[in-house]
């Protein structure tokens, strides 16, 4: 008995260290991998707001030939292969906008689908909106369903303040990825006619999301920037602000998208790190 206790001793350890080992590898594969879904998410979550307040815009401008919205769509190179159907005799209006194969924008990402809603007659004062259902609606290899709604909440001399609600389920890299979110951000349209380089969005607000494992928060921690009728930058990204992802486990992530220099640059920055990439890439 005695030298089959001290066989058994040396076994039993082998088999705990290699059971813990085992363990401690497969936590530490669970975390690489979920580090790698939330920095995916970041990226994208970005892209997937502003195509959101894209086809708001889009569904503004069937309606509105010659305002902002109108303007805004076609300065900032919005679909225009589109099929618009609406049903003016109802208040509000019904309408669908759809796009069939083989269509694209004006720098060649493609674009399938249907987005259909619902828009007040004017869409321009305190208490208009727009309601959107996206169907199976895809733009550069995101696709989308699911909902949003754009609330005008505020209109003065050159400046109309909006909320953007969406509640979205999108996959992307061919349904490789999923990413659903839901969003609350505050809007303010600059539109200055006598001086359309000041003409910008800006954002507040954020929201949370979920992908693969991981649950995450953003919040814009300082007013992100796009200009959208600026003659001498047709940036299609934020030019500045900064957006703060926070996912229990992880490390914070800080995108700053710089000070208002119309570039194609922007910095993550993570345990204190700072990274420059390039949102055109």
């Amino acid at each position: 008995m005695k030298k089959t206790k001290i066989l058994l001793t040396p076994l039993f350890l082998l088999l705990f260290l290699f059971q813990s080992c085992k363990k401690e590898d497969i936590t530490t594969d669970e975390n690489i991998t979920r580090k790698r879904e939330f920095e995916r998410a970041t990226f994208k979550q970005a892209e997937i707001n502003l195509i959101t307040i894209k086809a708001g815009i889009l569904a503004a401008s069937i309606i509105e030939k010659n305002g902002y919205a109108y303007r805004l769509r076609a300065n900032h190179r919005m679909m225009n292969c589109e099929i618009v159907t609406i049903d003016s005799s109802s208040n509000p209006y019904h309408f669908t906008i759809e796009f069939p194969n083989g269509c694209t924008d004006d720098e060649g990402r493609p674009l399938h689908g249907l987005i259909t809603g619902t828009i007040t007659p004017e869409f321009d004062n305190p208490g208009d909106f727009i309601d959107i259902q996206f169907v199976n609606f895809e733009y550069d290899n995101i696709l989308f369903n699911g909902t949003a709604r754009i609330d005008i909440n505020t209109k003065g001399p050159g400046v109309t303040t909006a909320t953007l609600n969406s509640n979205l389920a999108t996959t992307f890299e061919f349904g490789k990825y999923k990413l659903d979110g839901s969003n609350t951000f505050y809007l303010s349209g600059i539109d200055d006619p006598n001086n359309t380089s000041l003409n910008r969005l800006e954002f507040e607000g954020g929201g949370h999301g979920t992908t693969g494992g991981v649950s995450f928060t953003q919040t814009i921690t300082s007013t992100l920037r796009i200009p959208m009728d600026d003659p001498n930058c047709d940036a299609e990204h934020f030019i500045e602000g900064e957006v703060l992802f926070q996912a229990t486990g992880l490390p914070n992530r800080v995108i700053n998208y710089g000070n208002g220099q119309c570039d194609n640059v922007a910095f993550i920055t993570e345990n204190g790190v700072t990274t420059r990439f390039f949102l055109d890439d």
